[in-house]
This record gives C-alpha cells, sequence and structure tokens, in this order.
C-alpha cells in the first residue's frame, strides 16, 4: 500500500518538474535586474540582522537596566550581541 503511495508521489514530482522546465526552457533573464534584486535582498537581511540586534538590547535594558546608566550586568549581556 505504501509503496504505490510513493510512486505515484513520485509521478507527481516528475510531472510538476517537467512542467517547470517548459515553462522556463525559453524564459529571458535580465541579469541586471536580478543582480539589483539579489543586492536588495542581501541590504534587507543585514538590515533585518541589525534591527533585531537592537530590539534583543532593548529587552536585556528593560530586565538589567540601562546601559546609560553603566550597568556591568547589562555591558556584559550585550556585549557577545554586538
Amino acid at each position: 500500500m505504501t509503496t504505490s503511495i510513493h510512486v505515484t508521489a513520485l509521478d507527481s514530482v516528475v510531472n510538476v518538474n517537467s512542467l517547470f522546465t517548459l515553462i522556463f526552457e525559453h524564459l529571458d533573464v535580465n541579469k541586471t535586474l536580478l543582480r539589483v534584486g539579489m543586492v536588495v535582498s542581501g541590504a534587507g537581511s543585514v538590515a533585518g540582522c541589525l534591527f533585531l540586534m537592537l530590539a534583543l538590547i532593548n529587552v536585556v535594558q528593560i530586565k538589567v537596566g540601562t546601559l546609560a546608566c553603566g550597568s556591568g550586568h547589562a555591558s556584559a549581556a550585550v556585549v557577545p550581541l554586538v
């Protein structure tokens, strides 16, 4: 019983793969636009990591104490994040 399910799943994967091959066979790729998209995606990832780090620093400041007051515990918790 399970063998037929696996065979059916593999047949479906092959059919979908053939469909994508047919669609992308005559596709014209704009390399400049692709490069710009990759750069924008990378910049967005870096910005997301930066904002996540800043949010975690704020959580540490709320729980332990602010960095401006010179809290040693807050500094010890924030330094590994940076």
